[in-house]
């Protein structure tokens, strides 16, 4: 399955010129990139730093296109759980 998280304020800068954001995460790395692909984004917008849910900013337009093809909204609550895997993956 394929998710996007609720928009979040953010502060624009050199690699993100938005003033909002929201994440694109998955149950698997192929799923991810796949529908990351299907809406537009390049590979090098993937974001998996240590300890960090692995993951694409999407901005509003995008998370709109992203739940037009199917991603399923995922409240503070469901990332959270995706982001302590992430941690716990990670140790592991």
């Amino acid at each position: 399955m394929v998710y996007v998280g609720l928009m979040f304020e953010c502060i624009p800068n050199r690699n993100w010129r938005w003033e909002t954001a929201c994440h694109l995460f998955a149950d698997t790395f192929q799923e991810l990139h796949e529908f990351a692909e299907k809406i537009g984004l390049k590979r090098g917008w993937f974001q998996h730093e240590k300890k960090h849910l692995p993951h694409y900013d999407l901005t509003k337009n995008k998370r709109k296109l992203a739940l037009r093809y199917g991603a399923i909204e995922a409240d503070r609550k469901l990332e959270a759980e995706y982001i302590r895997k992430a941690r716990h993956d990670f140790k592991s």
